[in-house]
């Protein structure tokens, strides 16, 4: 059998121009950082391929230079089908600018969308979206004005409502291994998540496209144990060998390998330093997150200030009660906060990211802790499109809507707030300049109608007060010792709240100075 082994010049000169170019990432976790790198110098020496669509589940690489960003040149991008947008930050300025075309799909509907595809189905039928921006009602998954197709249809099928997400043929495939062979057999022995890296696989080998791979190294024919082969050869066209692994291979944003993060090793938690809020903001609405997780529960941490949540568990020691997930396809452990997003300290597990949003689709998690962006006096929630930034969803909408509760995570206003935190009391040292409790909400990209129709446990945590969502509409549950309800609350937001009969003060411990 011929090897399948080639310069990674070799393997981006297969991608033709108009072709769908499909990328694994979850920032730089599993990126393929190399192969965009030199499909991006064939562009700026040749001027080819031009017109791509670039799709992609999760966050295709960090900030303006990585992972999509090699791609964000006018004539080489036509459209960009994302889960997020925010990390490629050149891409998501060029829909901003109406530049390219921008859809967004829900990240765990992507990851089922290409096991669709390989399977050639017409679509994949779901009520993940509905009531959110995806859903056809509102702006149909579109990033920018001219962008005019839905990325979903509405169905109503024995008289309930579900999306309809179609199939389409993917040319190819970019994705990321550890190990390989001659013969394409890939193993992620060393990669901090498998995401969708066998799905996609899949299914641009069944659209008739081009897969090709990015390895640390190459081992022996028949060295790989069977059992740890991830993606096979069957599968794989053409495996590329990275240049530099710090620069092109790394774990995540944070290190280049950490044992823990692949469960090669059990390691020690992360010291007490390594892990201190960043500010009394985040230490106090972390503190009373957390007071909200269950012994038995399990749970979804998500990317920002919700990370502090799994320190709280770990310090207060209910972490060991609960079972802890990410998205990406990791349980047990303790999710990582940044740099180190996306990877988890000592996972019990690991399964293919679809299969876990199998799992959350189905209403698997008991609890799941996410950051918000604006809440509005419906309940929605918005964190896809703030002001003129196009940020997208990545698994917000996936793991928000079918979870069992929901605890939101934010500072009750923004742009230069600053409070402290201390003797059991909360001070204002500086408000903030930006109202994030809004009359009505840019986006929904989680939808308080449909949650409340549901009958959904939803809080909203901030620094100064709770939230919660009931029937009639936004409450206000608790508010925090030395906060004033009108000069501090009421005067601060866009609309005014229920105020609950029994309003109760945050729990002192909240407000210990601790970070």
């Amino acid at each position: 059998m011929k090897s399948k082994i080639v310069s990674r010049e070799e393997a981006v000169a297969k991608i033709k121009d108009n072709d769908v170019v499909a990328g694994v990432g979850a920032q730089v976790n599993c990126c393929p950082e190399g192969l965009f790198i030199a499909l991006e110098e064939r562009f700026l020496h040749t001027g080819s391929p031009k017109n791509l669509t670039l799709i992609g589940a999760c966050a295709l690489g960090l900030g303006k230079t990585g992972g999509g960003n090699h791609l964000a040149h006018e004539g080489m991008l036509k459209k960009a089908v994302l889960g997020h947008f925010k990390p490629v930050a050149l891409i998501s300025k060029m829909v901003a600018e109406e530049k390219i075309e921008g859809y967004c799909i829900p990240q765990g509907v992507f990851t089922h969308l290409y096991r669709d595809i390989a399977a050639k189905k017409p679509g994949l039928l779901t009520e993940i979206g509905l009531g959110t921006f995806i859903d056809p009602r509102l702006q149909g998954g579109a990033a920018n004005a001219i962008s005019k197709d839905k990325v979903a249809e509405l169905l109503n099928i024995e008289g309930k409502e579900y999306l309809l997400y179609k199939t389409f043929p993917i040319d190819i495939a970019l994705i990321r291994g550890t190990t390989a062979d001659s013969k394409g057999n890939v193993s992620l022995e060393k990669e901090p998540a498998e995401l969708e890296c066998l799905a996609l696989a899949q299914a641009v080998r069944n659209s008739g496209g081009i897969v090709i791979v990015q390895v640390e190294r190459i081992a022996a024919d028949g060295a790989i144990p069977a059992r740890n082969v991830r993606i096979p050869g069957a599968f794989v066209d053409y495996i590329v060998v990275c240049q530099d692994v710090d620069l092109e291979h790394r774990m995540t944003t944070g290190t280049t390998y950490h044992p823990s993060f692949s469960g090669e090793l059990k390691t020690p938690y992360p010291s007490y330093e390594a892990q201190k809020h960043k500010d009394d903001i985040t230490a106090v609405i972390c503190k009373r997150a957390a007071l909200e997780i269950i012994s038995g529960d399990v749970i979804n941490i998500g990317l920002g200030i919700p990370a502090g949540v799994a320190y709280e568990a770990h310090k207060s020691g209910i972490l060991q009660e609960t079972m802890m997930s990410v998205e990406l396809g990791a349980f047990g452990g303790q999710p990582a906060a940044f740099p180190n997003f996306g990877a988890v300290w000592n996972p019990d597990a690991y399964i293919p990211q679809p299969s876990m949003f199998d799992f959350y689709h189905g209403g698997g998690l008991s609890v799941s802790f996410v950051g918000a962006g604006e809440l509005d006096h419906q309940g929605n929630i918005n964190v896809s499109k703030l002001g003129n930034e196009v940020g997208g969803t990545g698994g917000f909408i996936d793991i928000t809507q079918p979870s069992q509760r929901i605890v939101f995570c934010m500072p009750f206003k923004d742009k230069d707030l600053e409070v402290k935190a201390e003797g059991g009391v909360l001070k204002i040292v500086r408000e903030g300049l930006r109202v994030k409790c809004v009359r009505n909400s840019a986006h929904i990209t989680f939808s308080g109608e449909y949650a409340r129709k549901l009958g959904k446990k939803v809080l909203i945590v901030t620094e100064r007060c709770v939230f919660s969502l009931e029937p009639a509409g936004v409450m206000l549950a608790e508010i925090a010792p030395g906060i004033r309800l009108e000069e501090d609350i009421l005067k601060q937001m866009d609309f005014q709240p229920l105020i609950a009969e029994d309003l109760k003060i945050m729990p002192a411990g909240c407000f210990d100075g601790e970070a």
